[in-house]
């Protein structure tokens, strides 16, 4: 009897415990799809004011495709909703709010930043070289700039650094992992097969050390990109180029006192004090510039750094007040500009109201102080105003669709999983947009490191197809490297960035022999029955014979003319021409322009409006993006039964990233390989 009765309270205890689970797991439901529902895109942006500053701090990061996921980590676990970006969306924010008369300026503050490339880096810094033409200010600050930081906030009229702040200038570099000691140590021995000396993705498993033809392309890579990010520089702060590389060789920048004696800052100043700053630009209480004030009426050409006195005396004729900033020895103000009619009790409320004589000209005994106003400007954020965007030429829903494809992350054969594209999927998506008849043209968005060649193959029959049917424009991101540059080589235009990494046309195969580590350090060993005598090639647990190698080679070398081949037909080049600058080499944009593997430099929004061109649609599109739109609530529902992966960074950090990598090259499945050397990350 006291068994049936331990047992029934077990019972009713497991169903009692599993109804509460269940009633936890629906409120939780409810709960996040609440919250999943107000940070959508459909979320409420937050209403502009008439004077509104947007801001850019690239907290969430920018990403080169849209995320499809809901949910995104911290890189501790820790798992919140996904309120990141696309370089699309970032840029179109950029170029609308250079016409939107809500806006009057920006403020960018990079002094933490999420994940963004380089090349998306560069895209977002051109779309705010061109916003400076409007005429309304940039203005950065940040506590600390980063490399990558100081080259975005470069582009600004005005940089600002906090105190105790620094700026870390250094120059560019990319290591390399080698993990032939290990596997020297553990007793495995790397099956690899190869085509081309520059293909380098197999170095780590044969060499301690870069071989000299890596090395090469590795230094001219991060020289070309290095030129890049001076040559930006040195034309926005008006600082030599050899002058910036100086710097960074000597470490010379190590004190915001020497920062801004260099040139590369305008000030030294607390965060508040830039707000301050704001509020009044957007206000129009100042202009970007300052002029020279001295005991002596001053003239016209004391008047610097972009005031001009002629339009403050043609604005003040016409009974309204010019606006003016200045300095002198001992201070810094600003104020608006009268003329010697107007009483000061006319004059609207600014820091110090200058007033001058008949002439304009203007004396410091003239001025007197009218109290210090520093309205807090109304602000947006770049993501928030990326909401409100719609990316058309018509402002409404045209008819007429340029369709993006993304190719983000590196590619398998079969259908896209885990943050990589599937051969079987890109292709399935390429062909909706070609049988689509409201689609004009087509761009395909390349951010990848390559991968299978099957699933390269497959893609680049889609591109090929798409084609001979409308215009295909390949916008190649962060990298569009050996599978990545595959599957781009057939389009009609190829723009890149010029930091994009691109090339490396060539191919190789993988495999491990752990057999004897087994044996030596755990005492494993295995045994075979097999039909023939290469029935087990592949297993990892033998060594492949001189007849299997020969085998393999022969595919690889196959797969190496196919590739060739493909890009000659795509690029109109001669296969010896191809072959020339292939071999596994990579290069950056730069030179890759210059030897005719792009086109021309640009972003996916040129990609975009060059698309429209061609297929005849210039002054009427909407741009479809070719993703799957996420399911919050099945997302969820999956989530709580354990079916729905959420791609976490582990502890490990960036290691994980190697982990990932190798892993992959190891799939079986993968075969014949067309991938870059490595991921290469720039320090």
């Amino acid at each position: 009897m006291n068994f049936i009765k331990t047992f029934l309270a077990a019972l009713l205890a497991f169903v009692v415990g599993n109804i509460v689970i269940l009633m936890f797991s629906l409120i939780m439901l409810v709960v996040f799809a609440s919250v999943i529902g107000s940070g959508s895109s459909a979320s409420v942006v937050p209403k502009m004011k008439g004077s509104s500053v947007l801001v850019i701090n690239l907290k969430d990061g920018i990403t080169d495709a849209p995320i499809t996921s809901p949910f995104v980590t911290d890189g501790l676990g820790s798992v919140h909703i996904n309120n990141s970006m696309t370089i699309l969306q970032a840029v179109s924010a950029v170029e609308s709010a250079a016409t939107d008369s809500r806006i009057k300026g920006i403020y960018i503050n990079v002094g933490y930043m999420g994940s963004i490339s380089l090349a998306n880096m560069e895209e977002l810094r051109n779309a705010l070289e061109v916003f400076r033409y409007s005429g309304k200010f940039i203005i950065s600050y940040a506590d600390n700039y980063s490399q990558s930081g100081y080259y975005l906030s470069s582009v600004a009229d005005r940089i600002y650094l906090n105190p105790e702040g620094a700026i870390d200038w250094r120059g560019i570099a990319s290591d390399v992992i080698f993990y032939k000691g290990l596997l020297d140590k553990l007793d495995i021995h790397a099956e690899i097969i190869r085509h081309g000396s520059f293909k380098a993705a197999v170095e780590p498993f044969m060499l301690d050390r870069m071989s000299p033809e890596n090395r090469e392309q590795m230094n001219m890579m991060l020289n070309s990109i290095w030129d890049v990010i001076l040559s930006d520089i040195s034309e926005s702060r008006g600082i030599d180029k050899q002058v910036l590389s100086a710097y960074a060789s000597d470490l010379t920048i190590n004190s915001p006192e020497i920062a801004y004696d260099s040139g590369m800052i305008d000030g030294i100043l607390y965060e508040d004090q830039v707000i301050d700053m704001l509020g009044r630009l957007a206000e129009g209480y100042e202009t970007i510039g300052s002029a020279e004030i001295t005991d002596d009426v001053a003239s016209e050409e004391e008047w610097v750094d972009g005031n001009d006195i002629d339009d403050a005396t043609e604005e003040n004729q016409d009974g309204e007040y010019g606006i003016a900033a200045y300095e002198t020895e001992d201070t810094v103000g600003y104020g608006k500009l009268v003329d010697a009619e107007h009483a000061d009790s006319e004059v609207l409320a600014g820091d110090d109201v200058l007033t001058d004589s008949s002439d304009y000209s203007v004396n410091t005994t003239d001025f007197e102080v009218a109290g210090s106003i520093s309205p807090q400007p109304a602000m947006i954020s770049l993501s928030d105003y990326a909401k409100s965007i719609r990316i058309s030429r018509t402002g409404q829903g045209s008819k007429h669709k340029i369709a993006i494809v993304y190719a983000d992350g590196e590619i398998i054969a079969g259908d896209s999983r885990n943050g990589m594209i599937g051969g079987n999927t890109i292709a399935s998506k390429l062909k909706s947009a070609r049988d689509d008849e409201n689609v004009k043209a087509v761009v395909l968005r390349v951010n990848s490191p390559g991968g299978s060649m099957t699933g390269s193959e497959l893609i680049w029959r889609e591109v090929e197809l798409t084609r001979q049917k409308k215009p295909v424009i390949v916008s190649m991101g962060d990298m569009a490297a050996s599978g990545g540059y595959y599957i781009s080589c057939p389009a009609d235009m190829i723009l890149s960035d010029r930091v994009t990494l691109t090339g490396s046309i060539g191919v190789f195969s993988l495999m491990f022999d752990v057999g004897d580590a087994l044996q030596k350090n755990l005492g494993i060993t295995v045994d075979v029955v097999k039909t023939n005598p290469s029935a087990d090639l592949g297993s990892g647990f033998r060594r492949i014979s001189g007849f299997e190698r020969q085998f393999l080679q022969k595919q690889v070398n196959e797969a190496y003319s196919t590739f060739v081949s493909h890009v000659a037909d795509g690029r109109n080049m001669t296969v010896d021409d191809v072959d020339a600058i292939g071999s596994g080499r990579v290069w950056s944009g730069v030179d890759a322009e210059r030897i005719g593997l792009v086109d021309g430099f640009g972003g996916i929004v040129d990609a975009v409006e060059l698309a429209a061109q061609r297929g005849g649609a210039e002054a009427d599109y909407t741009v479809w993006e070719v993703i799957k739109t996420p399911d919050n609530i099945s997302t969820i529902v999956r989530l709580l039964l354990g079916t729905e992966q959420i791609k976490l960074n582990p502890l490990l950090g960036k290691s994980f990233r190697y982990y990932n990598t190798v892993m992959n090259m190891l799939d079986a499945k993968n075969g014949v390989q067309a991938r870059m050397p490595y991921d290469i990350e720039l320090m």
